[in-house]
């Protein structure tokens, strides 16, 4: 059951939706003008959701070829101090608990009767991706990831500019559509450990004045294959809220 519920926390935090091709481009679609590299990243700045609060629901579906299972997530965030999640399985009871803070990750599993506790660095050992709490906010709300490091480049591609960044060891490949400057897609490629991120969003909408992708599906690929798909719910912006957790009936 942890395999699954932290396989469901990758796809809370990976915000954006995936399927193995990209989203198909409407006739009418806005054309990618032609822009320096410069120019695409300070668009996407200025395009950056910026938020003290955020509070959503989210029907979660996970599949990797021998256990299928779905669930809804409740998520509530304060920028750069807490992401808590409460994920229901389907018969309506409570599943787990997760708690994330600047230094610490915590997990309730309510199924199991298991907590875990653990500095936020080692969430890599959970999921693959090795982030900050404003990193991992930045990917729950589609924020694009602004990573420094290695080379930054982009092309159009009919009605999308692709921009790349390459390392050492990653490549994160992102089409973003002109005019709102909303990522379609992004993919991430670490082929030191043949593994492969691939993200696709869609349903955009503009909820209280943000581009908010409603509807998402993540496929990742590695030793294993697991498809998860996502629909938001009742997306609300900067509404003060709470993060009840106790884990002391779990503690030893």
């Amino acid at each position: 059951m942890n395999k699954v519920l932290f396989a469901l926390l990758f796809a809370l935090i990976f915000s954006q939706a995936c399927k193995t091709s990209r989203s198909s481009v409407a006739k009418d679609c806005v054309k990618a003008t032609k822009m320096e590299t410069a120019e695409l990243i300070d668009s996407l700045r200025a395009k950056q959701i910026e938020f003290t609060w955020f509070n959503a629901k989210a029907k979660v579906s996970y599949d990797d070829g021998k256990t299928i299972q779905g669930v809804t997530a409740s998520i509530r965030m304060q920028r750069d101090s807490a992401i808590w999640v409460s994920i229901t399985a389907l018969m309506g009871y409570e599943a787990a608990r997760i708690m994330i803070t600047p230094d610490t990750f915590e997990l309730l599993n309510r199924l199991e009767k298991v907590y875990i506790k653990e500095p936020l660095s080692k969430i890599k050992n959970y999921i693959p991706i090795d982030a900050d709490i404003r990193l991992l906010q930045d990917l729950i709300v589609g924020n694009y990831l602004w990573n420094t490091e290695g080379k930054l480049k982009h092309k159009n591609e009919k009605c999308l500019y692709v921009l790349k960044t390459e390392n050492e060891s990653i490549e994160n490949t992102f089409w973003i559509e002109p005019g709102r400057f909303t990522i379609a897609q992004m993919e991430t490629n670490e082929a030191a450990n043949n593994q492969k991120v691939n993200l696709v969003a869609k349903d955009y909408a503009l909820i209280e004045g943000y581009w908010f992708s409603n509807t998402r599906d993540i496929l990742f690929t590695g030793a294993s294959t697991v498809k998860i798909g996502m629909v938001y719910s009742r997306v609300k912006w900067n509404e003060p809220t709470s993060f009840p957790f106790n884990p002391d009936k779990y503690e030893d």
